[in-house]
């Protein structure tokens, strides 16, 4: 009897697609140090079917053939891995087709490739307890037509017992499917990615994300992390409300520019995390602990928390930023840090409170109108006690005391070369185009939006560094 050993598809761009189906699936690459072999991805322990990437210049059809099913265990799990999917990088499909009480939503890869992502508690038996997800195939536009071999009459039920996969990870976002013609192989590589064999893992595994609590309101219409057009798990700035700014307008141009993006750590100095992780470590954030980096640029706090926390969500509004903190992520193989474009108004926290908020030299950036707003809904992602390190450009000095302070702070500054580290003319223009603060002001903030403030310490009375608890 044959088996089912490996599922292919087409992708204009394999890298891409291979890093969303390893978040999305929690697989492993069967060959990641050999260049020229296929693109295969596997299950840590060998017990489903691969997925080979196939490079493919087609567009992937609107109505496939065939399509991917992977099964959540009821209702709540499916929506958090709806938003979970979809934060790394695929899409939401506007189905046409949806029976009045669909038990799946169809979602697009990175390659535009659909699949379903289906609720297994109706109409069929699943063991008490049994968390994983599976895999079968089946064909989306069959879904209005009832049929009478179907669990619910909504849908077709899956053709034998589909092959268990375990999911989680970090991804991306893309396009294609139709494997391409035996005689044009991909370049460099033989015909046939070859067959399934056990392999050790190559990556930590991570825990699955926590399914949402009940009476969590469902999510909304638009994917909270929309999936950028180049790369994914991103959430572009949001503009779903006429009134909200532009994040990456107010962050800078230079912020989308690789060149300054691959000198930004230099230009800041290389500040070092440690104390921030010190003071969180000191305050009972641990290797369980859930914890969101706000303008994590890139990653010098957050590569650091992952190696230490339990899960680490890093956010920045620059695409280019983001691109630069996702290759740091799967060079050192942290697979319990997930990147997420979007900033202080645009992101939308999913799943369980964060135990603790992290953000620097970035919350200046927005006018006090959005900066109250942006401290309260960290509030809002916050459990009760958790905790908030801030630290930002903050004047400690009455509105007569201001220019003489700014004056100083000008002479002061450094002299040397603009590309490593901040001068005068880069002080001048913050003073000019950035939104940095009183302290008179922001401390009145925190506390409106719900924070205790446990501990503030100035340097020169320019730069003011928090640690807030939100109130129980």
């Amino acid at each position: 009897m044959l088996s089912l050993d490996m599922i292919v598809l087409g992708c204009a761009d394999d890298r891409r697609a291979a890093e969303f189906w390893k978040g999305a699936l929690g697989y492993v690459e069967r060959d990641p140090h050999d260049p020229d072999a296929w693109l295969v991805l596997l299950p840590p322990d060998g017990s489903g079917p691969g997925l080979a990437m196939d490079l493919s210049d087609r567009p992937a059809p609107e109505f496939p053939h065939l399509h991917l099913d992977l099964h959540a265990r009821d209702a709540v799990e499916q929506t958090a891995e709806v938003e979970r999917l979809v934060a790394l990088g695929a899409e939401r499909v506007a189905w046409k087709h949806y029976p009045e009480d669909a038990d799946f939503v169809v979602l697009a890869d990175t390659e535009g490739n659909r699949f379903c992502v289906v609720d297994d508690s109706f109409g069929r038996t699943q063991p008490p307890g049994d968390d994983r997800t599976t895999a079968d195939a089946d064909t989306p536009e069959s879904v209005p037509e009832p049929s009478a071999g179907s669990a619910r009459g909504a849908r077709p039920a899956a053709a034998g017992p589909p092959a268990a996969i375990v999911p989680d990870g970090v991804g991306e976002p893309g396009g294609p499917v139709v494997p391409r013609p035996s005689s044009t192989p991909a370049p460099g590589r033989p015909h046939s990615p070859g067959p399934v064999a056990p392999i050790a893992p190559t990556t930590p595994s991570t825990p699955s994300t926590p399914s949402t609590p009940p009476g969590t309101p469902p999510p909304p219409e638009h994917p909270p992390h929309a999936a950028d057009a180049d790369h994914g798990p991103t959430a572009s700035a949001s503009h779903e409300e006429p009134y909200l700014p532009d994040e990456l307008a107010y962050a800078g141009p230079e912020h989308l520019d690789p060149e300054f993006v691959a000198g930004f750590d230099r230009k800041q100095g290389s500040p070092d995390p440690t104390p921030q992780l010190a003071l969180l470590r000191d305050h009972g954030v641990d290797g369980t602990s859930r914890v969101v980096d706000l303008a994590a640029g890139t990653g010098r706090f957050a590569l650091a928390a992952a190696r230490r926390f339990g899960e680490v969500i890093a956010v920045d509004v620059s695409p280019a930023m983001v691109d630069h903190l996702r290759a740091r992520v799967a060079a050192e193989r942290l697979d319990n840090l997930r990147c997420v474009r979007a900033g202080f108004l645009s992101y939308r926290h999913q799943g369980p409170p964060a135990d603790a908020v992290h953000t620097r030299h970035a919350l200046h950036q927005l006018p006090d109108i959005w900066k109250a707003v942006a401290l309260d809904r960290i509030g809002a992602m916050l459990r009760p006690g958790g905790l908030l390190v801030l630290s930002d450009l903050v004047f400690d000095c009455s509105p007569a005391e201001a220019e003489p302070l700014f004056r100083q702070w000008l002479e002061n500054a450094p002299s040397g070369d603009p590309a490593r580290g901040y001068t005068r003319d880069d002080y001048a223009e913050h003073l000019r185009t950035e939104h940095s603060t009183y302290r008179w002001l922001l401390e009145p903030m925190l506390e409106r939006s719900g924070f205790e403030i446990l501990r503030s310490d100035y340097e020169g009375r320019i730069f003011g560094s928090y640690l807030c608890r939100k109130s129980l």
